[in-house]
């Protein structure tokens, strides 16, 4: 299958993730080319309607079987932009892979996108609720769900229960306010770092902007993520929720470093995340330190073993190239029409996020 992927990325090769993904897919067979064009950066050289022009010129060159666009930022073009780009590739499958949570007014989905999203075949969101109601409203006429990824070798193992640690505990993530809109999560993430700070005091490391007092670090970049986790004896995490199924892309990667990880729990858990423990998720803030006691009393042994399950789940399940090579399982169905093949799904076992999308 020929490949072209339109990517989010502000600056050229800035994100090697969709790369290493497709580059890994194309050596086990599944992929014989790939081409990726990073759409901000084109579009704030050439504009959008000259951007679209160079993308079509680009489809009709490497006649692709599928076009996948990564994230909203890969779809700034205008609609007569889009409906050169098009034309250009009758035959192909159109992707939109979405890997950011949105939530109506409060986290709104950018309507200049729109204009290309609602002419893809597919799309793969990361949660149910909004996303789906509104990708399938503007046409998109199979909505499917897929994780947020990892790219394990850019993340590699770096936990060990032998390591010098620093803290007991470590949380990452930002203080996200705003002044106009209540992001979804916030508060509770705020509650979750106060119930930390009084619960464990000097043995809390965090790491992010907008925090203060006890154990607070400052920021980080995604490449110090691994040695942070390196240097903690457990990891503790909460996503902004959006939506059942959704967990941000932190999850995987703290999975990948084989840090034992306390996670807030979410619909869908146990069909996306088997082999962890129950006892790793909490349901409400007030529990979290429930589930950090549980890991910190277990052994080197029973630690070295969690953390084995936990990097294979990274590793088979939340792998960029198995969510990327799910994706295009699904537009080989597609391409073939009625006389495809139904694709299951790896972490739901269903083929649609939403009643009655086919």
């Amino acid at each position: 299958m020929r490949i072209l992927a339109l990517s989010n990325e502000a600056t050229p090769n800035s994100d090697p993730d969709i790369r290493w993904g497709l580059s890994r897919l194309r050596d086990k067979g599944s992929v014989a080319e790939y081409e990726v064009y990073s759409t901000p950066a084109r579009v704030r050289e050439l504009g959008p309607n000259g951007a679209a022009l160079e993308v079509a010129d680009l489809i009709r060159e490497s006649q692709p079987d599928t076009v996948i666009f990564c994230n909203s930022g890969s779809c700034r073009f205008t609609p007569s932009g889009v409906d050169r780009m098009r034309a250009a590739s009758a035959s192909a499958v159109w992707f939109y892979s979405e890997g950011d949570a949105f939530a109506g007014w409060r986290i709104p989905y950018p309507r200049w996108a729109l204009p290309t999203v609602s002419r893809c075949d597919a799309a793969a969101l990361c949660s149910d609720g909004y996303m789906p109601r509104l990708l399938t409203q503007v046409g998109v006429k199979r909505v499917v769900y897929a994780p947020s990824w990892v790219n394990y070798e850019r993340f590699s193992r770096s936990w060990q229960e032998t390591n010098d640690f620093e803290s007991d505990v470590v949380f990452i993530g930002n203080n996200v306010r705003s002044r106009v809109r209540r992001i979804p999560g916030a508060r509770e993430r705020a509650d979750l770092v106060s119930h930390l700070q009084r619960r464990y005091g000097s043995r809390l490391a965090i790491y992010g902007a907008g925090w203060k007092g006890i154990g607070a670090r400052g920021r980080c970049s995604f490449s110090d993520v691994p040695e942070i986790y390196a240097r903690s004896r457990v990891a503790v995490g909460i996503d902004h929720v959006s939506g059942a199924f959704y967990f941000s892309n932190r999850l995987p990667i703290a999975l990948a470093s084989g840090v034992p990880l306390a996670q807030k729990s979410f619909i869908g858990r146990k069909e996306i995340l088997p082999g962890m423990s129950c006892s790793q998720f909490f349901d409400k803030v007030g529990s979290a330190d429930r589930a950090i006691d549980w890991l910190l009393e277990r052994s080197e042994h029973e630690l070295r073993e969690l953390s084995d399950r936990e990097r294979e789940l990274a590793v088979s399940s939340l792998g960029c190239d198995a969510i990327i090579g799910y994706l295009l399982d699904v537009a080989g169905s597609l391409l073939a029409g009625s006389a495809g093949r139904a694709v299951s799904n790896p972490w739901l076992g269903s083929a649609s996020l939403l009643d009655g999308a086919s």
